[in-house]
């Protein structure tokens, strides 16, 4: 008689892998947008009583509030096609002599 260690269930793996990405963003200060937007849209099964438009509506709401007062979790840059003109080089300035009062 053989016996088969069963691993752990797919909701505890689930629970366990977004426990690590939740530590993840809190410990490094940044928001994956893509993850919450997946997890959010995700449904199984049927909801009762049309609670659950309103618990969207509401989530998206407080997502949106989230990400616009945060801003975007990495630094904008412009392609390489479009780089600034880099500005007119200036003329050298000659050194003055400082005025004797101003000597010290």
């Amino acid at each position: 008689m053989t016996t088969i260690e069963e691993g752990p269930s797919r909701e505890e793996v689930r629970r366990r892998v977004n426990t690590l990405y939740d530590r993840a963003e809190s410990d490094s200060g940044t928001f994956n947008a893509t993850r919450a937007m997946s997890t959010g849209s995700r449904r199984r099964g049927a909801q009762g009583g049309g609670r659950g438009d309103d618990l969207e509506t509401v989530t998206r709401r407080l997502f949106d509030a989230a990400r616009s007062s945060v801003g975007p979790t990495l630094p904008a840059v412009l392609p390489a096609d479009r780089m600034p003109a880099r500005p007119a080089p200036r003329p050298a300035r000659t050194a003055e002599p400082l005025a004797p009062e101003q000597q010290r």
